[in-house]
């Protein structure tokens, strides 16, 4: 991808004015490695169309983690860092410093990471993606925070209940089962790929027991997210996280961007310390149903 195309260009204009809603005048600051230099290209003939102030930040094997935390510490708070970096290329000190739910340690403005994991014609899908359509759905998942129970179904037979209080770290005290169609993710413990799983052919059912995973039925997936989970600790099995999807897109077996579409919903069991949550584990595994439904049962 070394010529920006129309799709690219729009991707990045409708990241840019659409989903960061920024304005003429704003200083943008992308953090990119080589791997991805041709979304940088695209961002920054974006801004500029845009009547923003953009800077390119280049990332090599070679550059300096002293010499970014300067550049990051000297940016003001009203200031918006955008990182994208490429699987497998950035070193690990680059992911510490641009996590996905946070911004850059020193940095005290706007910031937004790109996945690193998402092929990039599935990227440009999700960049297009409507900003009405994400802030109507936001909006609509946001009111589940001030009810007391909330239960989802699904089609697939996903059906579980629990107390909502801030969804996005919970644990289920009461559950029956949660039927993955879409997309297992990827199971990874100590830096070390323990199975891909991905894009499910049948369901994968689990039985939730107090908030645990306590069985795992179905066919070859299911026996191989058995197989794993049978080999970790038993907070492994601990169901942790409810998120929604709100970017437009087809199922691709890419956990990183199936958990991320429209009309679908994901479950992620094991550790939640990355978003302030209390259950620590060696792996985070997350779980992609499609066609939720909720329902406030208070």
């Amino acid at each position: 991808m070394l010529i920006i195309n129309a799709e690219q260009e729009y991707a990045c204009k409708n990241t840019l004015a659409g989903l960061l809603g920024l304005e003429a005048g704003e200083r943008l600051v992308i953090f990119v490695d080589f791997g991805r230099s041709w979304l940088a290209r695209g961002m920054a003939q974006a801004g500029s169309g845009l009547g923003l102030d953009v800077r390119v930040k280049v990332l090599g094997r070679e550059t300096s983690r002293i010499k970014v935390d300067a550049e990051l510490s000297a940016l003001d708070a009203g200031d918006v860092v955008l990182s994208a970096l490429s699987a497998g290329l950035e070193p690990p000190a680059w992911a510490s410093l641009f996590p996905a739910l946070s911004s850059p340690p020193g940095f005290t403005g706007r910031s937004v990471a790109i996945r690193s994991s998402v092929p990039g014609p599935v990227l440009l899908r999700m960049l297009s993606s409507d900003a009405g359509q994400v802030e109507e759905q936001v909006q609509g998942v946001l009111t589940y925070n001030a009810c007391n129970h909330l239960e989802v179904t699904a089609p697939g037979g996903a059906v579980v209940s629990f107390p909502a209080r801030k969804f996005h770290v919970f644990t289920l005290e009461v559950g029956r089962i949660i039927a993955v169609d879409v997309t297992a993710g990827e199971c990874v413990a100590g830096g070390k790929l323990l199975d891909p799983l991905g894009r499910v052919d049948r369901p994968v059912v689990l039985a939730v027991e107090h908030g645990m995973v306590a069985s795992i039925t179905g066919q070859r997936r299911a026996d191989r997210l058995r197989a794993c989970l049978a080999h970790l600790e038993p907070s492994c099995r601990l169901v942790v996280e409810l998120g929604f999807g709100l970017s437009q897109g087809i199922p691709t077996g890419c956990i990183a961007a199936d958990e991320c579409l429209a009309g679908t919903c994901h479950f992620g069991l094991g550790d939640n310390l990355f978003f302030r949550g209390a259950n620590q584990a060696p792996v985070h595994l997350d779980l992609v149903v499609a066609h939720p439904t909720l329902r406030v049962a208070d």
